[in-house]
């Protein structure tokens, strides 16, 4: 919608600045009156320009004031003092733009006021202004494209700045992002590993407990040895298997590196572990890692 109604405004003023001019500068490149209809569209575009850009420094000036006002704040109640400027340094005179947009404004005004009311008198501009005015009036056309130059340029130079600030924050933005993703995905994986040790600890106690109490193997050590040993065993690879259906991907060698030590043993035996449960049939170790082989 911006763009459609910025086009009307300069079809509806073009065709002035093209009568406007053609009184006082009849330069045409083929019949076509170039400084009228260029500086009609410069004019406009670049009022338009500067309201945009001072919009676009409004916001980041008032950002920057509230976040010195909070660190104000704060320093207050730490009873400091806040050496922070009030107003943003780096946006100094973006107030300018909203001036220089009145200026081309009056330039605009200025400069038509003697067509439009040529148009309704019938007589011609040099008619109506006297040879006085004519001179100021000239010269508010010689003046206006250069006033423009300016402007363009101090427009340009907060818009930089704005732009800069804006990807500054989409970065920073994305960068905490992922951070945060991160700190889930780890604050995830240790909230699975303290299940999965209390889990194995709870089967540890129950399997130490019914090898203690097993009365037809008390007086055999060694075979009570065995028995607790392989009970053990059980219950870790029953927990591996919790890790592994858990966190799908992982490859052999990933999965003893990261549960080893909170199972309480070592890289190796989570090794074998794995390789008993494959030939069990309760684990298939495939290119895209671990995958736990569902019992019907």
């Amino acid at each position: 919608m911006t763009k459609l109604l910025l086009i009307l405004v300069l079809i509806i003023t073009i065709p002035r600045w093209a009568q406007t001019l053609a009184q006082v500068d009849t330069f045409t490149i083929a019949g076509i009156p170039i400084t009228a209809i260029g500086e009609g569209i410069v004019l406009e575009i670049a009022c338009f320009y500067l309201i945009n850009a001072y919009g676009k420094a409004y916001e980041e000036a008032q950002r920057y004031k509230a976040a010195w006002e909070a660190h104000d704040a704060r320093m207050r109640d730490q009873g400091k003092q806040n050496h922070k400027p009030a107003d943003d340094p780096e946006l100094a005179g973006y107030k300018q733009l909203m001036a220089l947009y009145y200026v081309l404004l009056g330039l605009t005004v200025v400069s038509q006021w003697p067509f439009l009311m040529s148009t309704l008198t019938g007589y011609p501009v040099t008619t109506l202004l006297p040879f006085s005015a004519q001179w100021g009036y000239t010269l508010f056309l010689v003046v206006a494209p250069e006033i423009v130059t300016y402007a363009l340029a101090r427009a340009m130079h907060f818009g930089r700045i704005c732009k800069r600030r804006a990807t500054d924050r989409d970065n920073v933005g994305q960068d905490a992002q992922a951070k945060r993703g991160l700190w889930a995905i780890l604050g995830a994986q240790i909230g699975n590993l303290g299940e999965l040790r209390a889990q194995w600890r709870t089967m540890r106690d129950i399997t130490t407990q019914t090898v203690i109490t097993t009365d037809t193997l008390s007086d055999k050590p060694d075979t009570i040895t065995e028995l607790r040993d392989d009970l053990s065993a059980d219950a870790r690879r029953d927990a591996l298997i919790v890790v592994c259906k858990r966190n799908p991907g992982l490859k052999p060698a990933q999965v003893a590196a990261q549960f080893a030590e909170p199972l309480g043993v070592s890289t190796r035996t989570v090794g074998r572990d794995l390789e008993r449960l494959a030939d069990a049939g309760r684990i298939r170790v495939n290119g895209h890692g671990v995958e736990v082989v569902e019992r019907n």
